[in-house]
């Protein structure tokens, strides 16, 4: 769960420091795209997600879902979980235990595509890697590396569109020696997601267990 929240993910803070340390080509490309991103009212996605260690005795762990965003709200739906944020509070529904635990948000473990923006600007050093084309789409590559030693990751590497504009895959490597995959499919922006989306409704889960961890 801790690595899925730096992907599929609030502030927009800048720090002129950092920026000195980006290449100038990486934050062309970075630059343009969070700006792109910040024009979209509300983004809808479906996603893949691999999670790769030598260590697991079950082999990778796949998992496949969906997402919809809307500035810092969130809601992710995967399998047996499900993820509701309304900015403030986030849910995490356990369909198989009958559980729902509630705990505050913090901006700096967002499930938001925007989190890679502010890893960007607040705790990386970005190079442009090359243009890449993957099937029929074109990317622009860059990879971000970790300046913090105590973080839990060392690089990640993003893939933008280079038509949309849009982050749409990422590749996270663990400093525990994990690797961990997102790809975003069937991207749609400004579909008029309403704000209901991204609250819990207790009344929609009878019987389950409510676990209040703020």
């Amino acid at each position: 769960m801790k690595s899925l929240l730096i992907l599929i993910t609030l502030v927009w803070t800048s720090s002129y420091l950092l920026f000195a340390q980006h290449d100038p080509k990486a934050m062309e490309v970075m630059n343009s795209s969070k700006k792109k991103f910040n024009t979209f009212k509300d983004v809808t996605a479906s996603f893949k997600y691999v999670l790769e260690n030598k260590n697991l005795k079950s082999g990778n762990v796949t998992r496949s879902g969906s997402i919809k965003m809307k500035g810092a709200k969130y809601k992710i739906a995967f399998g047996e979980q499900d993820v509701i944020c309304d900015g403030k509070t986030i849910w995490v529904i356990m369909k198989a235990e009958k559980e729902v635990s509630i705990t505050d948000f913090d901006p700096e473990e967002s499930l938001s595509i925007d989190r890679l923006y502010t890893l960007y600007e607040k705790e990386t050093k970005a190079k442009f890697d090359k243009d890449e084309v993957i099937g029929s789409a074109s990317y622009s590559k860059v990879s971000l590396f970790s300046i913090n030693k105590n973080s839990d990751f060392a690089r990640v590497e993003i893939w933008i569109n280079k038509k949309s504009e849009v982050i749409e895959r990422a590749t996270i490597y663990q400093r525990n020696g994990s690797l961990v995959r997102y790809e975003l499919n069937n991207l749609k922006t400004d579909t008029g997601v309403a704000d209901t989306e991204f609250v819990f409704n207790k009344a929609g889960f009878p019987g389950y267990e409510i676990v209040d961890l703020r």
